[in-house]
């Protein structure tokens, strides 16, 4: 019809003295008409093109991207907005904006119509400022019409009752029905959001009975005890209930603005705070949680307040000292300032009974009285700390308040939540019957070794009492020798011309003899005396050769051949020389011993010392005896048995103790022809 009388939009547009103006979505001007040019004073010419809010300098206090998003959103947006005039004047201009789409639904054209609030009446202004703040505001808003609530509670006060906060709280029907009466006016979008609502219409002009749970009506009673008390507001935590029926937890504020006060109605805003109960409840179970194990855990802790410390290390920090690990190390009295930092505020009960006190109380404060006979521990727990390190571990020794001391596993660590909140927890393990237990332990071990040692003398003079006669053949030989050399050298002094360079020979061979004699007799002596293990390295050919001239005349006695063979470039040992050799000794006379019923002829030792593949040293020793009996074969090295007459059963068993004791192995086998008994020993290099 406009068409056909000539007319067009842009010159109808020019007829309302109301700004309108089309722009694209991303703000550029297409169509301005000359109610825009008078409120904003700039032309068409010289505005369209443009982007609108860059013209205009328009803001918002929820910002420009909250208006489009509205647009987007319903397709609709009406509010305030701030803007600039071409000569330099503020606008507070009220708008309206509708979004044009195109055929695929996208809005591809916004028209706004605009007025100068200066040109609005002061009651529009108020009233479209209270509508722009109700849909903007983050939190659900509903305006409610209270007005038959009013006259309900009118017609009590009328009836004759007094107390009406009184009655409220008591007459549970009477608020049932009143929150059938409240009617809905208005909601913003969060409520629809929040309520899962599906539009406005499902609420408008609706009761809101669904949204108030049987265990929250005592809300709305105290929200009508409130407005009877003529107070602002009202505002409480409780629960509401969804239009699906899902509750949630929710902070409920009632208001009587006095502009609402003479229409009946209210103004509630509702803000979900589901998010944080659950937080402040999964909060409240991780306290929980926390108190439970720090009380009932099986080691005592102290929780500390650890802010005092980090304030002066701080306080250090910003004196100048940038390497506070160098500063505590050569510091020693800083420590002294430390053990004052630290406080103690709470102790479980087996801290308490670890620190044997009457409760907690008696040990808050400072922790200098419980390290003063270790304070060493907190300076290196201190400068664990201050490397970094995420624990610390200490066994050590703790004050009690009494001046007691006690022995504890001292645990701390310097990571996690508590630590951010400068709190520390730091543990003690009473290791006191442990540490008992080792010192009992090492007394018996000490004993054990000093019975040992005695077993093993005995063991060693016990051998040498067997080898009485054979000592005593090895000692008189060289003494028989010394004597006739004697008597030789006084015969050739006695003669007219004495031959002196035949005493002289006679003489080399006496001392040549009385060597002899002394080194048997120090041999002898080295296994008879009581002395403790002293291991040094050892050449096992050597020990080896002395030990053979021990059993010498045993063997020779016993009709015995004694062989003995031994690799290139044994390695050297480490052992105590006595000790091995008695080992040695007890072996060979053992085997002679046990070829004793044999016939004379076949009776041979052979003695050999191998160096096996991985590096140990072997000897063997392998008689032509009759073997030791299968069912003695595994009890040969126990204690006290044995298959000898009058013998004890213990040279064996030492000898196991001894090469044991050496890092090495001993066993017993039979072969073709006799028993072998050989022992393993590592080199030097591993021993």
């Amino acid at each position: 019809m406009l068409s056909a009388m000539g007319w067009d939009a842009s010159e109808l547009g020019d007829l309302i003295p109301d700004s309108i103006v089309v722009r694209c979505f991303d703000g550029e001007i297409r169509s301005w008409n000359s109610g825009a040019t008078h409120i904003y004073g700039w032309t068409a010419a010289e505005a369209v093109g443009r982007r609108c809010d860059d013209l205009l300098n328009s803001s918002h206090p929820f910002g420009l991207d909250h208006i489009l998003r509205e647009i987007a959103r319903h397709g609709v947006w009406q509010g305030e907005v701030y803007r600039r005039r071409a000569d330099g004047r503020d606008l507070c201009v009220r708008v309206r904006c509708v979004g044009r789409r195109d055929a695929k639904g996208t809005i591809c054209e916004i028209v706004e119509w605009s007025r100068n609030t200066g040109e609005v009446s002061e009651g529009e202004i108020a009233s479209h400022r209270f509508t722009n703040l109700f849909h903007a505001m983050a939190a659900a808003f509903w305006e409610l019409d209270f007005s038959e609530v009013r006259r309900a509670i009118g017609m009590l006060v009328a009836s004759g009752v007094t107390d009406i906060p009184a009655r409220l709280r008591e007459d549970h029907d009477f608020i049932d029905r009143a929150i059938g009466m409240v009617r809905v006016i208005d909601v913003n979008d969060q409520t629809l959001s929040l309520f899962g609502a599906p539009s406005r219409d499902a609420l408008l002009a609706k009761s809101i009975d669904w949204a108030w749970p049987l265990q929250s009506r005592h809300v709305f009673a105290e929200s009508l005890i409130a407005a009877a008390q003529r107070r602002d507001r009202y505002s409480v935590e409780t629960v509401l209930r969804r239009m699906d029926g899902r509750l949630i937890d929710v902070l409920f504020t009632v208001c009587w603005p006095s502009d609402h006060k003479a229409q009946g109605t209210v103004l509630v805003g509702v803000i979900d705070i589901s998010a944080r109960k659950q937080a402040f409840a999964e909060m409240e179970a991780s306290e929980h949680r926390y108190r439970d194990l720090f009380q009932h855990v099986p080691v005592a802790l102290l929780q500390l307040d650890m802010q005092p410390l980090s304030a002066r290390l701080e306080a250090l920090r910003s004196e100048g000292i940038a390497d506070l690990l160098d500063y505590v190390e050569r510091t020693p009295q800083f420590i002294e300032d430390v053990l004052q930092l630290p406080q103690i505020q709470e102790a479980n009960d087996e801290a308490i009974r670890l620190f044997a006190v009457d409760g907690a109380a008696a040990l808050r404060g400072p922790i200098a009285w419980g390290w003063k006979a270790r304070p060493d521990t907190i300076r290196r727990s201190l400068l664990a700390r201050l490397r970094g390190e995420a624990h610390f571990i200490e066994e050590t020794q703790v004050n009690r308040p009494d001046g007691s001391l006690v022995d504890v596993l001292y645990t701390m660590s310097f990571v996690g939540p508590l630590i951010e909140r400068g709190i520390n927890v730091v543990g003690f393990v009473d290791i006191s019957a442990r540490k008992q237990v080792d010192r009992a332990l090492r007394e018996s071990e000490a004993r054990l070794q000093k019975v040992q040692g005695d077993l093993s003398h005995a063991a060693r003079v016990s051998t040498l009492g067997e080898l009485t006669a054979s000592i005593a053949h090895e000692v008189n030989q060289p003494l028989a020798a010394i004597s006739a050399f004697g008597q030789a050298s006084l015969r050739w002094l006695r003669r007219d011309q004495p031959d002196l360079q035949e005493v002289e020979t006679l003489t080399q061979d006496i001392v040549a003899d009385a060597r002899r004699a002394s080194d048997i007799i120090a041999r002898i002596r080295g296994m008879a005396l009581k002395r403790e293990p002293s291991p040094a390295p050892q050449d096992i050919a050597a020990l080896l050769d002395e030990a053979m001239l021990i059993i010498r005349h045993e063997a020779q006695a016993k009709g015995v051949t004694v062989a003995l063979a031994m690799d290139e470039g044994l390695p050297t040992i480490l052992a105590d020389r006595v000790q091995l050799q008695q080992v040695i000794v007890n072996l060979a006379v053992n085997a002679i011993q046990a070829m004793a019923e044999q016939p004379a002829t076949g009776r041979s030792l052979d003695v050999r010392a191998l160096c096996l593949d991985n590096g140990e040293v072997e000897v063997r020793f392998d008689d032509s005896g009759p073997g030791i009996a299968p069912e003695h074969l595994p009890h040969v090295f126990d204690g006290f048995f044995t298959t000898k007459p009058g013998g004890m059963g213990m040279g064996l068993a030492i000898c196991r103790s001894i090469i044991q004791a050496h890092g090495g192995r001993i066993e017993a086998s039979n072969q073709t022809k006799g028993a072998r008994f050989a022992f393993t020993l590592p080199p030097i290099a591993s021993a």
